[in-house]
């Protein structure tokens, strides 16, 4: 399948004859054209390009090569690799040394190297990592093409990767087409079995089982669908920008967002306008932070008040706290809703971590802080009725915005 793309408002088809189409290598195509011509026809002008590949969501689909790169490297089982990960992610500084590795919820199924070869779900992070690592040979020809102009240290940079949170539709054992969930059509475990060796192709949209979703969110409990937990909001993110600690070392795979500015960097830097804090959010434009004041100072302070997130599951950040909602039903149950099985928001079970000192959220404090667990509440409570997101209309009901 090529689906088609858009230069702006522009149409562009795809190249319906094409063998082996990627379309994040045919996406990176086009930006790497367009940055090569803006340079060529105004040099001295800055440029924005934003590309925005569909990995890391599902469908993953990479060239069977790159997918061959990774056999047996998760064969250690989805536990284990959460392990391995928290290792790394403390080793190379991009987590605090006193963070902790969260449970699993008993929602999630073990994964050992024991059970995994008979469950025949292996094949699946093997793919996933495979378009992953795909789709950064992409950005990293996009970067490259902007240093091979003279202007990589001229360039803002803003590469974010991941889908809200890895993502827990795929159920226990991965599906071969996600469409299948939001259905309600189970797929058989024999036919997946039959049919891993089609993954990441053309006749799949495939995507993995939960376990490694969750192993993919490693510190954090939870995954995508769950907005209550970091591990269904958070995604990582590298900012360059040459003269500040943000350029102390090229990302090693890249572009998302590039702002060029010519003769003072500042300018760029007075420009440069994101989002406060890495929870999404609904927020007034008016209450919104700019990073930058993080640019010349690594160890900057949060100025950001209150940030407030609803999608079935309540959550508040406020002064280096965080009160959530225990989920109430697992985030690849599709059914529970048209059932009547979802919990009424008024009856949710509420968590309470002090995120300024307990970076993964991994110890509950609803239990010892209770007076700290009511403010917070009544706070959820008057924002989301303040910007009119309030997630109980009706008895029973979660819908939110």
């Amino acid at each position: 399948m090529e689906p088609g793309s858009f230069r702006g408002h522009k149409a562009i088809e795809p190249p319906h004859d094409a063998k082996n189409y990627f379309f994040d290598k045919d996406m990176a195509d086009h930006t790497i054209g367009w940055i090569r011509m803006q340079h060529a026809m105004a040099p001295n002008k800055p440029f924005l390009a934003y590309y925005a590949p569909g990995t890391a969501h599902a469908p993953h689909h990479a060239p069977k090569d790159w997918i061959a790169k990774f056999k047996g490297k998760f064969d250690q089982g989805w536990d284990k690799v959460r392990e391995q990960t928290f290792a790394r992610q403390k080793a190379a500084g991009v987590i605090p040394p006193d963070a902790k590795l969260t449970e699993r919820p008993q929602a999630f199924p073990p994964g050992t190297a024991e059970r995994r070869p008979e469950e025949g779900l292996r094949p699946y992070d093997e793919v996933y990592a495979a378009a992953l690592a795909h789709c950064d040979y992409q950005m990293s020809r996009i970067l490259d093409t902007i240093e091979a102009q003279g202007e990589l240290d001229n360039t803002l940079v803003i590469y974010i990767q991941g889908d809200n949170g890895a993502s827990a539709e795929g159920g226990m054992q991965g599906l071969l087409n996600e469409m299948t969930v939001f259905n309600a059509i189970p797929e058989d475990m024999k036919e997946v079995t039959r049919r891993m060796n089609e993954l990441g192709g053309p006749m799949t949209f495939n995507h993995y089982p939960v376990g490694w979703a969750h192993a993919m969110d490693t510190p954090f409990q939870w995954t995508k669908q769950i907005a209550s937990h970091f591990g269904g909001t958070r995604n990582g993110m590298v900012i360059f920008l040459a003269g500040t600690h943000q350029g102390q070392g090229r990302p090693p795979h890249a572009v998302l967002l590039g702002h060029r500015h010519h003769a003072d960097p500042s300018r760029g830097r007075r420009r440069a306008c994101a989002h406060e804090h890495p929870m999404a959010c609904r927020r007034s434009p008016s209450r919104a932070r700019s990073l930058v004041y993080t640019f010349d100072d690594a160890k900057a302070v949060a100025t950001y008040d209150a940030v407030f997130r609803d999608v079935r599951q309540p959550r508040i950040y406020h002064e280096g706290w965080v009160a959530a909602t225990t989920p109430g039903v697992a985030p690849w149950d599709t059914s529970a809703e048209v059932q009547g099985r979802l919990p009424a928001v008024l009856a949710y079970k509420w968590e309470l971590y002090n995120v300024s000192k307990d970076f993964s959220e991994a110890v509950d404090l609803a239990a010892k802080e209770p007076a700290k667990l009511k403010e917070l509440q009544d706070l959820f409570w008057t924002e989301a009725e303040e910007y009119n997101v309030l997630p109980s209309r009706t008895a029973g009901s979660t819908a939110s915005t």
